[in-house]
């Protein structure tokens, strides 16, 4: 608990030096200036980055509740691996001459640091790996959440501290983001990964349940990725995509969970599970397919209705409502049959699919092209 309480002040204790430092650097009529800047970037931090300090603070506050059911030397290790993680991750791309690299490499490992592809495929498949070797703790919720807060906590406090470093450095730094996956997509996909791994305490296998969620959403990541890079055309890649993540879908689910298993006096059955993951990837498929046709209608209809606006705007709401309609009703078809045949779980692992399937687009809102 200490070693925490230390690893979070020494970002703030850093940053409050450098203020110091560079006020007593200033002439004294510098100094309201420099008193306005810092008040205008503490504003901003609060503002526009509060994820970054209200994280650590709910990480703080589930840690505090459950750190008694743990080993304190187990919370050690998922909170430093991951601190190491991070940080190791973002000087790398700080000492690394990035010109050396490839495109292909530069746009994994380099851009969008610290947000990057690697970054966050690394940190999934490294606590994958940790809840895997200590999968006997499993058993009681507390215990699942006292190592959870300890992964966030030391993801937390390193971008927490990167970006006071960085108002340090500009005075407005660029947003964290990663181009692969929005911000949007990346927190629905870590909510959603989170509820499941809660929903899986409540079956016999706590660590099965628990564990293949995590490992499917890595290798959805890594399939749609590398897809992106196949010299085919789009449809081709998403194609191949596709067909690589229903087998290797199939083959987690028959590693990890049994044929059928028994909750609340109720029967429930892998294939079943197998059958709603397939549907989360055709549905995912499809509405990135149905946004594409959207596109094409919208540029053929133009074509004609040019001259008339008031045709060509009736026609632009019509077929945007079609397309929300359509991409509605497969979404909530999709979520009612999860539910249906594997209650919550099946649910939560149906969304896990579509927003790991990072080349689709699935927003509702698809902006109009007005001529």
């Amino acid at each position: 608990m200490e070693q925490i309480w230390v690893w979070g002040f020494l970002p703030v204790l850093w940053t409050s030096i450098s203020i110091l430092r560079q006020m007593l650097r200033l002439e004294a009529h510098k100094v309201i200036q420099f008193k306005k800047v810092v008040k205008y970037q503490l504003g901003h931090f609060i503002r526009y980055d509060y994820k970054l300090w209200v994280l650590p603070l709910l990480a703080l506050l589930v840690f505090y509740l459950s750190k008694d059911f743990v080993r304190t030397k187990i919370l050690q290790i998922f909170f430093w691996t991951n601190v190491f993680w991070w940080f190791a991750t973002i000087l790398l791309t700080r000492i690394l001459p990035k010109e050396k690299f490839s495109a292909f490499w530069q746009s994994l490992f380099f851009e969008n640091a610290p947000l990057s592809w690697t970054a966050i495929w690394g940190a999934l498949l490294i606590n994958t790996y940790l809840l895997h070797q200590y999968h006997t703790f499993f058993g009681s919720l507390m215990t699942l959440l006292a190592l959870l807060s300890c992964i966030f906590l030391g993801v937390g406090f390193v971008l927490f501290a990167f970006r006071w470093w960085q108002y340090g450095m500009y005075f407005h730094p660029s947003p964290m983001k990663n181009r692969f996956i929005s911000n949007e997509r990346l927190e629905l996909l870590l909510t959603s990964l989170l509820s499941v791994l809660i929903l899986s305490q409540m079956y016999g296998d706590h660590s099965s349940f628990a564990l293949m969620p995590l490992t499917l959403s890595i290798v959805l990541i890594t399939i749609f990725t590398i897809a992106q890079y196949l010299p085919f055309q789009r449809l081709s890649n998403s194609l191949i995509a596709l067909a690589f993540a229903l087998v290797l879908t199939k083959l987690l689910l028959d590693f990890y969970l049994p044929p059928t298993w028994l909750k609340d006096g109720k029967h429930y059955y892998r294939s079943d599970l197998f059958y709603s993951l397939s549907l989360g990837l055709f549905l995912s498929f499809f509405a990135d397919r149905l946004i594409h046709f959207y596109r094409f209608l919208q540029e053929k209809y133009t074509y004609y209705f040019l001259d008339k606006p008031f045709f060509h705007r009736i026609a632009t709401y019509a077929i945007r409502g079609l397309v929300t309609i359509c991409l509605v009703t497969l979404i909530s078809w999709g979520i009612l049959h999860a539910y249906k045949n594997l209650e919550l779980y099946g649910l939560t692992l149906l969304l896990i699919v579509i927003f790991a399937n990072i080349n689709s687009k699935i927003s509702f809102d698809v902006p109009a092209k007005h001529h």
